[in-house]
């Protein structure tokens, strides 16, 4: 682990670059054991609560786990890892509506991808949560989170890891309390539950069947249901929509 001396001010921020750059060139791989604060310390000519605030930042990142024997590098998450980027999208404006139609974009390529590789177990398990998600509806229970392992597990059925990782984020940002009246709106108009149920019938049949076209037709028809429902939300209650369209 061969570290050039540092001189630049906002020390911690470069030896946090510094560090960065060496995960993501190789140099420091996933299992590794960062050198002690004191020697990355001595090596970029920075002080120890630089160094710490450096490797404080990156566990943040879910790239570095530290542990009382030390600091090691982790293979991350990318849902981590795309997490604080959701939050700093909507803290900066870039609101409910933009989030649906990244998911719109996410998810139509994903039920795509699902028909043409799901595996017999991905169809399994699609087909639980569907049978979960019906179950809810007839006992007149909450069919959010049914609804969401559905989704959760079409996104796994598309064998692209970082799409499916970039799913689970947004979904997650999406079901966070700032989002619930919306939530609620999507699920209370009358006979909506059973459509939801209805939708997700359709998808899987596309998936079961292999037809990609179908399944992306499908789920594109499903979330434009959902925006639907999200503009009368707004306008029954005389609000503007949380972004333009």
């Amino acid at each position: 682990m061969k570290l050039k001396r540092e001189t630049e001010p906002r020390r911690h921020q470069l030896v946090q670059q510094r560090l960065l750059d060496m995960i993501l060139n190789g140099e420091l791989a996933p299992g590794d054991q960062l050198l002690p604060e004191r020697d990355i310390a001595k090596a970029l000519g920075v002080s120890r609560p630089s160094v710490r605030q450096a490797i404080s930042s990156l566990a943040s990142l879910g790239l570095v786990q530290v542990t009382p024997r030390g600091s090691y590098v982790t293979a991350p998450d990318l849902g981590t890892v795309l997490m604080p980027v959701l939050v700093a999208m909507v803290r900066n404006g870039h609101t409910y509506w933009q989030f649906l139609e990244f998911r719109m974009l996410l998810e139509v390529e994903a039920a795509r991808l699902a028909a043409g590789r799901r595996t017999v177990e991905d169809l399994h398990r699609l087909e639980y949560w569907l049978r979960s998600l019906e179950e809810a509806v007839r006992q007149q229970q909450s069919a959010l989170e049914p609804d969401f392992q559905f989704h959760l597990a079409l996104a796994a059925a598309s064998h692209n890891d970082l799409l499916h990782q970039m799913i689970v984020a947004l979904l997650n940002v999406v079901r966070h309390e700032a989002y619930a009246p919306l939530l609620e709106a999507v699920y209370a108009p009358p006979g909506e539950l059973a459509a939801w149920v209805d939708r997700s019938r359709e998808i899987v049949a596309a998936i079961r069947d292999q037809n990609t076209e179908l399944a992306a037709r499908a789920m594109r028809s499903y979330l434009e249901r959902v925006a639907e429902i999200t503009l009368g939300h707004f306008a029954a209650r005389q609000q503007p929509p949380m972004t333009s369209r």
